[in-house]
């Protein structure tokens, strides 16, 4: 049975004082299983299990975690039984890796909940990253080099190019996420994200600088990492995107955010990545 109720949302337009109440109703299906697993190669299979909750319900992370489902996870068709860790989180017994081009599946089953269950998940295979060079910009702007590097993408799949800054030391010295100083070549691009030109060359302007908002912390090396997405997870980071943007303007519809769980809600989605250090002194 569907359970309706409503929010109201409160605007005042520019230019008149007027206040204008919309009414959207609200609908519930009842209780589902939330599956959310991020396989990635060569890594431990973990799976959490959460439940939905009622619109406009108070929020106590703790109640919302299913610790008694049955678990199991199908791989290429083989079945691996998984049992609850703690907090919702479950794990098989032989500490299951995920493995690329292998195909995964996830069915759930728990007391008072109808069972759900994943569409088939392929883990990519990993890119390549080659030929990464640093050359010194003898010149008074912004930037203090270019990185350069080709990248090769297996079977055309979806992608992320992440910069991470080892300052202060050597290779082994803490990382810094870059938050600025990164700026990108981007001639006969056909790809997105970044700057991928036909044949996979990629050059980044970089200001040594900028790490983690930190000016006085002076990049040595520069890690690269190529992250290879599946599908299912560049279509969840597409569908959540669209989210945020409706939130920051209350007129475009607001899509669910993308699921691959058949009779519940979630996501199993998958990725490989491969990654270099490279001295910028």
């Amino acid at each position: 049975m569907l359970v309706s109720t409503g929010i109201i949302f409160l605007f005042s337009f520019f230019g008149c004082n007027t206040v204008s109440e919309i009414d959207f109703p609200l609908e519930y299906e009842g209780d589902r299983i939330v599956i959310i697993s991020q396989l990635e190669d060569s890594h431990e299979i973990y799976i959490q299990l959460y439940k939905t909750s009622p619109p406009l319900d108070s929020f106590y992370l703790d109640s919302f975690y299913i610790t008694n489902a049955t678990i199991t996870l199908f791989e290429d068709g083989t079945a691996y039984p998984f049992i609850h860790l703690s907090n919702g989180k479950y794990t098989s017994p032989e500490q299951k890796q995920a493995k690329s081009g292998r195909t995964y599946r996830i069915e759930a089953s728990a007391p008072g909940f109808p069972s759900a269950f994943s569409a088939d998940e392929i883990v990519p295979f990993s890119g390549s990253i080659m030929n990464a060079t640093w050359t010194t910009i003898e010149s008074t702007n912004q930037y203090d080099g270019i990185v350069s590097f080709d990248v090769e993408i297996p079977d055309n799949f979806p992608f992320d190019i992440v910069f991470t800054g080892i300052a202060d030391g050597e290779e082994t010295s803490p990382e810094y996420d870059i938050v600025a100083g990164i700026g990108f070549f981007c001639e006969n691009v056909i790809l997105v994200p970044e700057c991928l030109t036909e044949g996979g060359h990629i050059e980044a302007l970089v200001n040594k600088e900028y790490f983690n908002g930190n000016e006085t912390l002076i990049n040595t090396h520069i890690k690269i990492r190529l992250v290879i997405l599946s599908p299912s997870q560049k279509s969840y980071e597409e569908s959540i995107t669209l989210q945020e943007d409706a939130f920051s303007y209350p007129f475009i519809g607001k899509d669910s955010p993308y699921t691959n769980i058949q009779n519940g809600y979630g996501l199993l989605s998958s990725s490989a990545e491969t990654e270099i250090i490279i001295p910028i002194q």
